[in-house]
């Protein structure tokens, strides 16, 4: 089979970093596609974000499976081909007009046979809603966090119209709030 490795990242930082670094997703891909005998004619990196399909590397795997110059899409988890669930769907089913199979790596998705392309589906949803969930809850803590840090330092920020307007100093207090909220997210 033809294979297509597609990796991303939102960001520059994120494309050096060690565990979903560009190179570590390509390295994995490859070594995946190897492992099944799978031939990787092509690798396309992004640094963009995956809220939607404007992105150089998801045009061109389009242009790929539309031209049938490829078998089979390869990715290290299915966040990083997308993570809006409309976006997966309408890829899936592009694939699967093309006849172009689908694997993700890490979830184990796979539509090479039709009993894990059934799996796959169903997991494609459920997966990309709770991804959703999570980034809001995370989202709702940090901004709980700074309004309670504007409680107990008795903070009034100005305010001009909607916006909340924070002096230099203040913002970086906030910084360092949000850092540490990072830091206390992480799992």
């Amino acid at each position: 089979m033809r294979a297509f490795c597609y990796c991303r990242v939102s960001t520059e930082e994120q494309s050096t970093d060690d565990h979903y670094s560009l190179a570590n997703q390509e390295k994995k891909a490859k070594d995946y596609a190897k492992v099944k005998g799978w031939q990787v004619v092509r690798v396309h990196k992004d640094v963009a974000s995956g809220k939607d399909t404007n992105r150089r590397g998801f045009q061109e795997l389009v242009a790929w499976i539309k031209a049938r110059e490829i078998d089979l899409v390869l990715v290290y988890r299915l966040d990083r081909l997308s993570r809006n669930v409309r976006d997966i769907y309408d890829m899936l089913d592009l694939m699967k007009e093309h006849d172009v199979a689908f694997v993700s790596i890490s979830e184990g998705f796979d539509t090479t046979t039709a009993l894990l392309r059934l799996r796959t589906h169903s997991s494609c949803l459920t997966g990309q809603e709770l991804n959703r969930k999570q980034a809001a809850r995370s989202l709702g803590v940090r901004v709980s966090r700074l309004r309670r840090w504007e409680r107990e330092r008795k903070l009034k920020p100005t305010r001009k119209g909607r916006l909340k307007v924070y002096t230099p100093e203040c913002m970086d207090a906030v910084r360092t709030l949000v850092a540490e909220s990072d830091a206390w997210l992480q799992p």
